[in-house]
């Protein structure tokens, strides 16, 4: 599998990628993507359908997007991924009372384990960058 990175909803999916996370990470996608190797499908799925259609539909903005996408990822206690999601939900421009109130609102339906887990884990990155 090659990854195509002059098709136009890959360039999506690249410029998704790089406002969140920024140009590193978009080029470990890639290259892993682009790889015929264990997982390589994987990077693949996400630069092509997660970044490139999914984030790309009409409906929701990237910040209400990274809303819903922090809110899933915390109900489901995916930790490793809500702290990535986290400085991409800044990036999006979420404040740090805005993800604060994503914990604290998922608490009564997702349970006190999960949130804490979260606020605790956005915590970490609000400080990494300043932001508390």
């Amino acid at each position: 599998m090659t990854v195509n990175r002059h098709d136009p909803a890959m360039m999506e999916g690249q410029a998704t990628v790089e406002r969140m996370f920024g140009k590193d990470v978009f080029s470990q996608l890639a290259d892993r993507a682009s790889k015929s190797e264990f997982g390589s499908a994987m990077f693949q799925l996400a630069l092509e359908q997660i970044f490139s259609e999914i984030w790309a539909r009409p409906g929701l903005t990237p910040r209400e997007r990274s809303i819903v996408v922090l809110s899933v990822l915390l109900a489901n206690g995916k930790t490793d991924q809500f702290r990535q999601h986290v400085g991409g939900g800044i990036n999006n421009g979420l404040s740090a009372r805005e993800i604060e109130e994503i914990c604290v609102q998922s608490y009564p339906y997702a349970g006190y384990p999960a949130a804490i887990t979260a606020l605790l884990t956005a915590e970490k990155v609000l400080k990494e960058r300043n932001l508390i």
